[in-house]
């Protein structure tokens, strides 16, 4: 145990605690069902999201009968006709879900997507209502300077002109919301489109999920404005306007799920269609999550002690998705690499974790990886190299050093009992 605790230590102060790798269980359940002759129905899916959420895998009971995108979104279908009462599909995601903000969107350099047709997302739609006077008049009065203090404007106007009330049926559009100052997080997305649109300034209704504190998955709608310095940029206004989530203009949790960001919003989540004279045809619908990311944490930990590298290099595959510029990942996944043979492998993952280390601390690390490196390549004196160099640079574990498997074949060499006895020292 004492060979991994360097690695525990490292794990447990810098982990992707702000990168959350979840699990996303749906289940859709026909309660009842009269006199239906054929029916169908579709499902959206979760799709990769630069720089927002990666789906790593995804397992559907029974198998969809088409599986396929459609303007950018992708959907599932299955032919329910001979689905019985108590017939169900299950659908489950795992993924990971990066934190996007506008605080963490000016740390990006090239985070949107500028060839797309901006003028999509200035053009009016019936729910938008760019066309009344009223939401014309508004916009013009929260415009002010550049399009950030503009939408900051609009954002701080519909948290404070909008008061939470779940709304039945379809939306009220933006122009009803303006008036009457009611509504949910469409009346809030739309409205906050509408203004910023109407300023010519570039914006979108988001339709997904949203994972709520108490393991449940809710529909959820929120919106993205591009903004020339920082692109395509997320804002809750909804979850602004309730002091319990913590969501301010600049700060978003990542509980985010995308499942649309088309310029012409559906909220199709679900869809049946049938044919009938007489029909009846209900569903129950129950979606939760699971954050696992701590449970992969430790699982890596048991499966590195039982040398089980395989495995090992598998889970870290998954855990960079999670976290793609986490150190101590790559140098781990680079030593996995070298102590399953693939050296090639891991010699690049070491210049990659070297090139992007930003202090001694991290340096020494990645220098002592390429240690384990050189020993298990059996190039031994490039190995005691390295290790003197992480020495020099503040390497301090000795009993790491003493213990680490990887490098039994330094033990005997003078040279490594001299940098021991300078590290006990």
């Amino acid at each position: 145990m004492k060979a991994i605790l360097l690695f525990t230590i490292l794990l447990l102060t810098t982990p992707c605690f702000s990168q959350k790798l979840v699990t996303i269980t749906k289940t859709i359940k026909v309660e009842e069902k009269y006199n239906i002759k054929q029916a169908s129905f579709r499902q959206s899916i979760p799709i990769d999201v630069k720089d927002k959420q990666s789906i790593i895998k995804l397992n559907i009971d029974p198998k969809a009968d088409t599986l396929y995108s459609e303007s950018g979104e992708m959907y599932a279908k299955w032919d329910i006709s001979d689905f019985r009462v108590g017939d169900s599909i299950k659908i489950n995601f795992l993924m990971a879900i990066h934190p996007y903000d506008f605080h963490s969107s000016q740390n990006k350099t090239n985070n949107s997507q500028r060839s797309i047709d901006l003028d999509a997302y200035l053009k009016n739609d019936n729910n938008l209502n760019l066309n009344s006077k009223k939401i014309e008049s508004k916009a013009k009065k929260l415009s002010e300077g550049s399009d950030l203090k503009t939408v900051k404007n609009v954002f701080n106007f519909v948290t404070n002109h909008m008061q939470y009330e779940p709304m039945k049926g379809h939306s009220k559009g933006a122009k009803k919301s303006l008036e009457n100052g009611i509504g949910d997080c469409t009346e809030y997305s739309e409205l906050m489109v509408a203004l910023c649109r109407a300023s010519k300034i570039p914006a979108r209704v988001i339709s997904g999920y949203a994972l709520i504190d108490n393991k449940k998955v809710e529909y959820h709608s929120w919106v993205e404005v591009f903004l020339a310095e920082y692109g395509w940029t997320p804002f809750d206004p909804t979850f602004a306007d309730n002091e319990s989530t913590n969501t301010t203009f600049d700060k978003m949790k990542n509980l985010y799920v995308y499942l649309s960001n088309s310029a012409q919003h559906l909220h199709d989540y679900r869809e049946f269609e049938y044919t009938s004279n007489h029909y009846k045809l209900d569903f129950g619908i129950e979606a939760k999550w699971k954050d696992i990311t701590l449970v992969k944490h430790f699982e890596l930990l048991k499966l590195y002690n039982k040398d089980n590298h395989l495995k090992t290099k598998m889970l870290l595959d998954t855990l960079l998705q999670c976290a793609p510029n986490n150190k101590q990942y790559i140098t781990f996944q680079a030593v996995t690499q070298a102590r399953l043979g693939n050296f090639d492998k891991a010699q690049s993952l070491l210049q990659t974790a070297w090139s992007s280390a930003a202090n001694n601390l991290e340096k020494s690390s990645v220098l002592y990886a390429f240690t384990n490196y050189f020993a298990l390549k059996g190039d031994l004196d490039s190995a005691i190299s390295y290790l003197e160099k992480a020495v020099e640079l503040g390497f301090s574990n000795i009993i790491h050093v003493i213990n680490d498997r990887d490098l039994k074949s330094l033990i005997e060499m003078p040279r490594f009992q001299e940098i021991v006895e300078s590290m006990e020292k």
